[in-house]
């Protein structure tokens, strides 16, 4: 097959057709191509990270699930009423069984809040130190929600005589606007 001049012009120019196509066509398309996939990785760096927070949001609402159970186990552990001479009664049965005399017992100003009042109880004893310590861990230990902030301990300097102090111990209860509505809503359902 011979070739001429038209042939080679043809041959050329289609060569050139070829290279005008690569240059407009293929390398703009290519460049789309890297934009596009540039804006698939941006937007996979986003899907990441929502589905980190998505993963962080139900240890969240795990947390939270577990903070109301706690919560509500509390709420059970506080008595519907004061009962204030009962409690009474315990600390004196506590006291006398871990070998502390109770001398003085008086019901402080009661501090009001808003899911439960705290009653707090002066107490004035006697006894044994190491008796008294074992007194204040059963009285821990109770159902009921106690706290105990404020303690004073006197110190014998005749190891015969007892040791006497002071502890305040607080007491919670429901308010009895709060305990009825419980009453009212639990015989509704």
């Amino acid at each position: 097959m011979r070739m001429g001049l038209q042939e080679f012009l043809v041959f050329g120019l289609m060569l050139g057709i070829l290279g005008g196509a690569w240059q407009v066509g293929f390398k703009r398309l290519g460049e789309q191509r890297e934009a596009i996939r540039e804006r698939i990785r941006e937007k996979q760096d986003v899907l990441d990270v929502i589905t980190a927070s998505g993963k962080t949001a139900d240890k969240l609402d795990a947390e939270i699930a577990k903070l109301r159970a706690d919560i509500d186990q509390f709420d059970q552990r506080i008595p519907k009423t004061k009962s204030e001479y009962s409690v009474q009664q315990d600390l004196s049965r506590i006291a006398t069984r871990c070998g502390v005399t109770i001398t003085s017992t008086k019901p402080l100003n009661i501090v009001k809040g808003p899911r439960c009042h705290e009653l707090p109880i002066e107490l004035v004893f006697t006894g044994d130190f190491s008796a008294f310590y074992d007194f204040l861990r059963e009285v821990e230990s109770l159902e009921r929600i106690t706290r105990i902030h404020q303690l004073q301990v006197g110190r014998n300097e005749d190891p015969l005589k007892p040791t006497t102090g002071k502890v305040t111990i607080s007491i919670f209860y429901e308010p009895e606007s709060l305990a009825s509505a419980a009453a009212e809503g639990g015989a509704a359902r």
